[in-house]
């Protein structure tokens, strides 16, 4: 009897055995089921993942490459339009200063009408007139120029020798001393700038003098020298171009 029951038991426990093996082989297949499709899916992400860094790669820098672009057309822009501005300047001078140039005639203060002179930006007249220097200051003014200021070497000599040949006096420039001491040029609506060039006579000027006001000196060659501003003398005015 006791052989039966034990030998029951033995064939219970061998199929038990037997059927967990057989769960123990479909759980394995199971995992390895899983594995293969945890790698598959490793490999897909991995070749998406190294499509997308590809495609940020490639829009970075198609980005930057707009980002340039956009960059140099804002320079671009600006600079175009700078240059405008200053050939619309340039040609609003150019119109002023043309209106007085065709009416030169009906202007005969201006010795020889307002004389261009393109290799130094500018127009000028060579007034007969005489004129204190702050009426000078004024009359040129009126007509949309100042006082001439005088920029370099070549400029100097030739207003100097215009000046000699069809002026009769001493002439007024834009030159005048101001509250510190020093001489500035007096230019549009009363703004002053620096002497970066001098011609002045020897001696001139003389600190603390009562003359407050430069001329180009006839007697002394037309080189500069400062005088009373209240006395009547020709004058130039200037109009940049």
């Amino acid at each position: 009897m006791e052989v039966c029951v034990m030998k029951k038991n033995y064939i219970v426990l061998l199929q038990r055995v037997v059927n967990n093996e057989h769960e123990i082989a479909f759980l394995k297949g199971q995992k390895q089921q899983l594995e293969n499709e945890l790698e598959n899916t490793r490999r897909t992400f991995s070749c998406e993942i190294e499509n997308l860094h590809d495609i940020t790669v490639q829009q970075k820098l198609e980005l930057n490459e707009t980002i340039h672009s956009w960059t140099t057309f804002n320079e671009t822009t600006h600079d175009l339009i700078h240059r405008v501005n200053v050939l619309d300047d340039k040609y609003l001078r150019q119109e002023r200063c043309g209106e007085y140039i065709n009416k030169s005639d009906s202007y005969t203060y201006c010795v020889g009408g307002w004389r261009r002179r393109g290799d130094f930006g500018a127009f000028y007249c060579f007034s007969n007139n005489t004129l204190s220097w702050d009426d000078a200051q004024r009359e040129c003014r009126r007509q949309n120029g100042w006082l001439a200021d005088i920029c370099h070497e070549k400029e100097a000599k030739w207003l100097a020798e215009y000046s000699r040949t069809h002026l009769a006096t001493s002439v007024w420039i834009g030159g005048k001393q101001i509250s510190d001491g020093t001489y500035k040029w007096v230019t549009s609506n009363g703004e002053t700038r620096g002497m970066d060039y001098t011609r002045w006579t020897p001696d001139e000027p003389k600190p603390k003098d009562s003359y407050k006001c430069v001329n180009l000196w006839k007697t002394h060659h037309y080189k500069w020298d400062d005088y009373d501003c209240d006395v009547g003398l020709n004058f130039i005015c200037k109009i940049y171009i």
